[in-house]
C-alpha cells in the first residue's frame, strides 16, 4: 500500500490542501525487494492515510463488517479526516476481492461498510 498527498499546507497552517489517497504497488517479483509496478488508480480517495490490510482472527466479529462465520474478509484500517489532526481517527472499510481476467488481483474498498 502507498499513501500518497500533496504535502502543501493550508494557509493557516493546518492540515493538507488536498486529501490523502491510498494506492496499491504490486512487487512483479513476488519478493520483497521488487522490481515494484504501481496500480494506476488509488483503492481510497477520501481523506484517508496510513493504512493496513488486515483479516479478523477467524471465529472473531467484527460487526458490522463481519459476523465471525465463515472466511474472515479483508479489511482495510487508516485514518479520517486529515484536514484536523485532532479531527482524525481510526476507521475501518470492508475491501472486496475479484480476480481479473488477467489473473490480478482487485482490490476495491467498499464505502458503505464501515466502522469509525
Amino acid at each position: 500500500m502507498v499513501d500518497d498527498h500533496d504535502k502543501t499546507r493550508t494557509n493557516d497552517g493546518g492540515g493538507y490542501d488536498d486529501p490523502r489517497q491510498v494506492g496499491v504497488s504490486r512487487s512483479k517479483s513476488g519478493l520483497v525487494n521488487g522490481p515494484w509496478e504501481h496500480d494506476a488508480e488509488p483503492i481510497f480517495s477520501h481523506d484517508g492515510g496510513h493504512c493496513m490490510l488486515f483479516r479478523p482472527l477467524a471465529g472473531q466479529a467484527c460487526e458490522p463488517l463481519w459476523d465471525g462465520k465463515g472466511v474472515p474478509p479483508l479489511l482495510i484500517a487508516l485514518h479520517q479526516p486529515n484536514k484536523d489532526p485532532l479531527q482524525s481517527r481510526a476507521t475501518f472499510f470492508l475491501v472486496e476481492e475479484a480476480v481479473t481476467s488477467q489473473s490480478k488481483l482487485d482490490l476495491s474498498v467498499n464505502l458503505s461498510k464501515r466502522i469509525s
